[in-house]
């Protein structure tokens, strides 16, 4: 496939060669660099009503295919003040973690419901709602664990009124699109 030079002036548009809306290597190029980081919506959800909610979901499903969790932490979690991954309602923060364990890839959350951890079934690591990693069975006093690497990763989330967006990478911040 040619090069693809997009002129600044759109009074010289051109149309997009063929092969762009059928070759394989052009949609991974395009899954990699525009809709992973880019926002996308995730669904018109009510406040969250109380801390433990958990909500798995599949991020663009047939597209990106990334499993992902929305969790309800409150007080009780001794979560600092929010970050900018994170909505804050009164005392409860709505947060989109990675919904794969980062022991062996397992999923973490396989039903919407209210629980006090997340927990992979697979090894048994338990995660707070935020994602911090807590334990797992039989692994005391290992060298150098647990770290940062074992805390489940946090996605980037925003709300646009009662609507939420996520963005695995961005490229630009929520803002820039929405204002």
């Amino acid at each position: 496939m040619r090069k693809l030079e997009i002129d600044g002036d759109i009074t010289r548009a051109e149309t997009l060669p063929a092969e762009v809306y059928h070759d394989a290597r052009c949609y991974e190029r395009a899954k990699e660099r525009i809709f992973a980081r880019s926002w996308q919506f995730i669904g018109n959800l009510a406040e969250p009503k109380a801390p433990g909610h958990v909500v798995p979901f599949t991020l663009l499903p047939g597209c990106l295919d990334e499993p992902l969790v929305l969790t309800c932490a409150g007080k009780l979690d001794g979560l600092k003040p929010s970050s900018s991954d994170a909505l804050r309602v009164d005392d409860v923060e709505l947060l989109c973690l990675s919904n794969v364990c980062t022991h062996r890839g397992a999923l973490v959350v396989e039903g919407e419901g209210h629980v006090r951890q997340l927990r992979c079934r697979y090894h048994g690591r338990r995660f707070a709602l935020d994602g911090k990693f807590c334990s797992m069975a039989e692994f005391d006093g290992v060298a150098n664990f647990p770290s940062a690497r074992d805390d489940l990763p946090r996605v980037a989330l925003e709300r646009w009124g009662p609507v939420l967006f996520c963005n695995l990478a961005p490229a630009f911040t929520f803002d820039e699109l929405v204002r």
